[in-house]
């Protein structure tokens, strides 16, 4: 008997990749999805370098994953709002909640609240059948309960991997937007929005902050990504390379009337930006912090300009399954050119160089299509 294998980048330990093969599954319940394009997210470049404490080694990274449904079996447990079948593109939402802690409980509409979520690329090892848990690979098996949504054909899967990214960076532009309570604002139409990283999640954050009807400025020291930026839209790019931080400052509220930011969402991951930005906010501003997924140390906050400007500091991480069906209207209805995001295509070979390239900081968004 011929036995089919699939073959995939497994992560064996902190910067040790390797291509592996692994039987090819047949499968009773889940999906198994032929992996057409898969993004190389800042989280995978913090797990390559063993930033992201308690994985199980070894992995298979990638979790902003577009595929064709190669197998479906009759009673599969994935779900989705239009009928699943065989062939059809879809993008995978990578994180399943436990249904039995108290989050799960107490918050069941907010996965990201889980505290035992399982996620495929990041947490779940590829030791065991069928091994094929994350997006750099051949093929990925979805369990039962994972969401999917299908993708139209006129949305590129190189395109449709930003799905992911985009839902992310929504939520938090939404978290900035909404009021957190009777007594605070929340801001829309005209707001002063500001984007500290003009990196692929910084830029989709811009583009949400358009979409809601805010003057959108993105800053960053890098030149090419600013130019990228400008490209898809985002006509306000500063590049502060130059500057020293109260020139920054003052540069920003001059593009605000001289009254500062009524939102900030920081999307460098570096512990600088955060006062900088505190320091960028209007009076009763919102600071929204979504770019320290992993731990990279300490930032000294001055309590007096939280207290004294009355403003308030928001965290967001991940995103529910429920964003994702917004960031694929956003995709299909707004005119946005997504695809000049994608600037590194790679071959499942060369994962290891993709996210290398990706750490650097090379271009805009770099993905693997195995």
């Amino acid at each position: 008997m011929v036995v089919v294998m699939s073959k995939a980048a497994v992560l064996t330990s902190p910067k040790r990749m390797e291509i592996k093969d692994f039987p090819y599954p047949k499968l009773d319940t889940g999906m198994l999805l032929k992996v057409d394009s898969a993004g190389v997210c800042g989280t995978d470049v913090h797990i390559y370098n063993g930033k992201v404490p308690n994985l199980p080694y070894p992995i298979i990274q990638g979790h902003e994953i577009c595929g064709t449904v190669e197998q479906l079996p009759e009673n599969n447990g994935i779900i989705c709002s239009e009928k699943l079948n065989v062939g059809d593109r879809v993008v995978l939402v990578p994180g399943i909640s436990c249904n039995n802690c108290e989050y799960c409980r107490s918050f069941p509409h907010m996965e990201n609240y889980c505290k035992n979520r399982t996620v495929c690329g990041i947490n779940m090892s590829s030791s065991k059948p069928p091994h094929l848990f994350g997006g750099f690979s051949e093929f990925l098996y979805a369990y039962p309960r994972f969401w999917a949504y299908k993708i139209p054909r006129n949305i590129s899967p190189d395109t449709a991997v930003l799905i992911e990214t985009l839902s992310v960076a929504m939520r938090a532009v939404e978290r900035g937007f909404y009021p957190n309570s009777q007594y605070s604002m929340g801001f829309g139409i005209g707001a002063n929005m500001i984007v500290q990283g003009a990196g692929p999640i910084g830029i989709l954050a811009a583009l949400s902050g358009k979409v809601a009807g805010a003057n959108v400025i993105i800053v960053d020291e890098l030149e090419h990504r600013l130019k990228i930026a400008k490209q898809v839209g985002i006509k306000n790019a500063v590049n502060v390379k130059q500057m020293k931080p109260h020139e920054r400052i003052a540069a920003v509220k001059e593009l605000t009337e001289e009254q500062g930011a009524d939102l900030i969402v920081e999307c460098t991951g570096e512990l600088s930006a955060v006062n900088e930005g505190i320091d960028m906010l209007r009076r009763g501003g919102r600071y929204v912090e979504m770019g320290h997924f992993a731990d990279v140390g300490s930032s000294t906050i001055k309590p007096y300009s939280i207290c004294r400007n009355d403003i308030e500091i928001i965290g967001s991480v991940i995103a529910p399954p429920s964003q994702f069906k917004k960031a694929l209207y956003v995709m299909k209805n707004y005119d946005f050119p997504f695809d000049k995001l994608i600037t590194h295509r790679f071959g499942l070979e060369q994962a290891q160089e993709a996210v290398e390239n990706a750490e650097k900081r090379n271009g805009m968004k770099t993905i693997i299509k195995p």
